[in-house]
């Protein structure tokens, strides 16, 4: 496999053309995108990660195409399809990136059933994962960031994938989401922390509001194909001058919420019950208030 960074003609076009196979383990996607906004994504957020030089088996096939008529020249729009079909309105040209994103966030929620798949974000640290069940506005996103900047790896901003078997958390580091001030909070942060991390364009005007792709560094990733024990699940939400205040929940809470927070619970039935089940009887779960990340930082260290 070879990496995005390094072959940015070739990535061109291959997107362009057959189709560019990336690898995301445990997903190979193929896309398919004539605009050179996403290429150039791919080459510097994506910088780290891999593709196939020849064609595979794709898991999920994504094509994001630029609309007929008018719109393909007046305000270029462009459109993503998986199998044709588009589960979305078209956007600008320019949003190519975040319409990959939140294509392929549709594609892993709605038809991957392989695995338990719960909306949060997943760090990990001396080898054990802390999955951060959250609905959006919740600070899901910035706070992922912000522990990732502590020592913590990034298994994922948007999915715990957690194995049926194992009840282990797979990785699959991805891009971090970041919205309105949460940009300019992380923006900051990286600059006075003097990290690595790469940022995206801002897109504006989007259903969102104020979007930006993060990727953290290298060091900050976990590894690819690698699964980790579920040590602590932690139901955040972020309020300005709230005093930090972490709560310890019971595992039947926990169960419901992570059930809650699934986006193939029903799909799977008996077995997501038993997984989580077992999930929350071998962890920790806390909710969190707080207004401040470093007290919050403090905090995690001390929790079993």
């Amino acid at each position: 496999m070879l990496k995005l960074a390094a072959y940015p003609e070739q990535v061109q076009a291959a997107l362009k053309q057959q189709g560019l196979f990336l690898s995301l383990p445990p997903f190979v996607i193929q896309v398919r995108c004539s605009s050179t906004a996403l290429a150039d994504y791919f080459t510097r957020i994506y910088a780290d990660h891999e593709f196939f030089p020849q064609p595979q088996v794709a898991s999920f096939n994504i094509e994001l195409k630029h609309e007929s008529g008018l719109r393909r020249w007046l305000k270029p729009q462009i459109r993503f399809y998986q199998n044709e079909h588009a589960p979305f309105f078209s956007m600008p040209e320019s949003h190519a990136p975040i319409l990959w994103e939140w294509g392929l966030n549709y594609c892993i929620a709605a038809k991957y059933h392989s695995c338990l798949t719960i909306h949060a974000a997943v760090v990990a640290k001396n080898g054990e994962a802390l999955v951060i069940p959250a609905p959006p506005g919740s600070g899901k996103s910035t706070l992922c960031a912000l522990l990732c900047s502590h020592g913590w790896q990034l298994l994922s901003d948007e999915f715990a994938l957690i194995d049926l078997s194992s009840r282990q958390v797979q990785a699959l580091p991805r891009p971090i989401s970041l919205k309105n001030q949460s940009i300019d909070v992380l923006k900051a942060h990286v600059e006075k922390k003097q990290n690595r991390g790469r940022f995206s364009a801002e897109y504006l005007g989007t259903s969102k509001g104020r979007v930006a792709l993060y990727s953290v560094p290298t060091e900050q990733l976990a590894q690819d194909q690698h699964s980790y024990p579920i040590k602590q699940v932690l139901f955040p939400r972020y309020c300005q001058d709230q005093v930090c205040n972490v709560t310890p929940i019971s595992p039947a809470q926990c169960l419901m919420q992570l059930a809650d927070n699934s986006f193939n619970f029903a799909v799977l039935g008996q077995a997501a019950f038993v997984c989580l089940a077992e999930v929350v009887a071998s962890s920790h779960a806390y909710s969190v208030d707080y207004g401040d990340f470093n007290a919050l930082l403090t905090q995690l260290d001390t929790l079993p």
